[in-house]
C-alpha cells in the first residue's frame, strides 16, 4: 500500500503520517528513511525484499525521496513488486506536482495534501482542538490566538494547551496576558498605526520590537516587504484576496490583512512611502547612521504622510 502526504504544513504532515500509523497500529515498529540520502539498492532492497524472519505488517516512512529525481523514479517502477504486507508512506514537505513521481502517486497512492491554514481555518481548527483537549475557546479568542501565532499551526496547538493548562476556558485577557506575538504580526501592527496616521502608536510598536532584540535592518526588511504587499493588492484593484494570493504567490492570510491596510492609502502616498523607505535601507547600508534612530524617523514620517 503506498501513501503520499505533502505540503508546506509541517504540523498537519506530522499529524496526518501519525494518524496513518496508528489506523495500521504499528506505531512501535514503523521505520523511518530519509530519502534525501537513500541509495537506490538499500531503499529497494528494504521496499521489496523479504526476510526470512518478517513478522508481517511494516510501515516504512520514506521523507523527502523526490529531492533524488533519479533514485525516485526508479523506485516506483517497483511499486508493484511491494508486498501486501508493506506500507510505504512517501513524506513530501515540498514536491514538483509537474514531476513523473508526484502524477503517479497522485494516481495510485492515497494522497493527503497538507496545506497552511489562513487564520480563519486555524482559528476553527482551534475551537475544536480546545475541545479536544477538555477546554474550550470562542470564535474571537480563537482568532485573536491566530494572529498571535500567525500560520504556525505547531505553535497553535502548543500555545493553546499551555492556555488550556492555566484556565480550561481561554478568554482573550489569558491570550493577550501568555502569548508572545510573532514578529510579522508586531510589523503588522506596526504598518497599520502607520497607515492610520498615529505616531505615537506607531513609535511604541517600533519600540516593542526594539525591545524583543529585533534587529534595526530586519524590521526596515519587513516594513520594505510589507509596502511592496500593499502596492501589490492596491493596483490588483477589485480582485479577490484568493486571486492576488494566487496570482502574487502570497499566503492568504497576508492579502486580507494587506487588504484592510490598504484600503486607508492612495497609490501616491504609497509610492512616496516606498521610496522613503529604499532611501533608509541605502543609508543604514551606506553609513555609519545611528540604526535604532533611522528606524524610528522613518516610521514617523511614514505616518505623516498616511495622516
Amino acid at each position: 500500500m503506498l501513501y503520499l502526504v505533502y505540503g508546506s504544513n509541517a504540523y498537519g504532515v506530522q499529524r496526518q503520517v501519525a494518524g496513518i500509523i496508528e489506523v495500521l497500529g504499528k506505531e512501535s515498529s514503523a521505520v523511518r528513511v530519509d530519502g534525501e540520502t537513500a541509495e537506490y539498492e538499500a531503499l529497494a532492497e528494504r521496499l521489496v525484499g523479504q526476510s526470512l524472519f518478517s513478522l508481517g505488517d511494516q510501515v516504512i516512512i520514506v521523507r523527502g525521496l523526490s529531492k533524488s529525481k533519479a533514485v525516485s523514479e526508479r523506485i516506483l517502477e517497483l511499486r508493484t513488486r511491494v508486498p501486501e504486507d508493506t506500507h510505504v508512506v512517501f513524506v513530501e514537505p515540498e514536491i514538483d506536482k509537474r514531476s513523473s513521481f508526484f502524477k503517479t502517486l497522485k494516481r495510485e497512492a492515497t494522497v493527503h495534501e497538507c496545506k497552511d491554514l489562513n487564520e480563519r481555518e486555524l482559528a476553527s481548527w482551534l475551537i475544536g482542538e480546545a475541545s479536544q483537549l477538555g477546554g474550550t475557546i470562542d470564535m474571537p479568542t480563537a482568532q485573536l490566538l491566530a494572529q498571535y501565532v500567525g500560520v504556525q499551526q505547531q505553535r497553535a496547538a502548543s500555545e493553546l494547551e499551555k492556555l488550556i493548562l492555566y484556565e480550561p476556558e481561554v478568554t482573550r485577557d489569558a491570550v493577550e496576558k501568555m502569548v508572545e506575538k510573532t514578529v510579522q504580526e508586531n510589523i503588522f501592527e506596526l504598518l497599520d498605526a502607520v497607515t492610520r496616521g498615529e505616531m505615537e502608536k506607531s513609535a511604541q510598536s517600533v519600540q516593542k520590537l526594539l525591545r524583543a532584540r529585533v534587529e534595526p535592518i530586519y524590521i526596515l526588511t519587513m516594513i520594505a516587504w510589507q509596502l511592496h504587499n500593499i502596492a501589490l493588492v492596491k493596483s490588483a484593484g477589485t480582485m479577490s484576496a484568493s486571486e492576488i494570493a494566487s496570482k502574487a504567490k502570497l499566503a492568504p492570510f497576508v492579502v486580507q490583512k494587506t487588504q484592510r491596510i490598504t484600503s486607508k492609502l492612495s497609490l501616491a502616498a504609497i509610492k512616496e512611502m516606498i521610496e522613503l523607505t529604499s532611501k533608509a535601507d541605502l543609508a543604514l547600508k551606506t553609513s555609519t547612521v545611528d540604526q535604532t534612530q533611522l528606524i524610528h524617523q522613518l516610521v514617523g514620517k511614514l505616518s505623516r504622510i498616511a495622516g
